[in-house]
């Protein structure tokens, strides 16, 4: 009786944590990733340079999270729930402003309230 109690409560608790995107398979992060790749590509169709890319995604307010297949700004769970530039992380128990995978693999800094 007492071992499934316990087996229960372990299920669910890994049922949380990998619906808030800090325990995830790797598929799911190469999924986001090969979004995130045709997203890059629509946007930056008239300059294929990648420094250009950085550049006009700076401009647009985007920034990539890492836990969605980015190399940016929004590091989930690391520990402090906040990324380099002071925005708060949804994983990390903030109030949303880089939601975890949502399928784009982008931010918007806007939403920083």
């Amino acid at each position: 009786m007492q071992k499934s109690v316990l087996i229960m409560i372990m299920g669910m608790i890994i049922l949380a944590l990998s619906a808030s995107g800090c325990l995830s398979g790797g598929d799911d992060e190469n999924t986001s990733s090969s979004d995130q790749s045709n997203d890059n590509s629509q946007l930056n169709t008239d300059n294929p340079d990648l420094s250009d890319f950085k550049n006009t995604n700076s401009k647009s307010n985007q920034q990539t999270c890492t836990e969605c297949g980015g190399n940016g700004v929004c590091w989930g769970c690391s520990g402090s729930g906040v990324d380099s530039e002071g925005l708060t992380c949804a994983v990390c128990g903030g109030n949303g402003v880089c939601p975890a995978c949502s399928g784009t693999g982008m931010m918007a800094t806007s939403q920083n309230g």
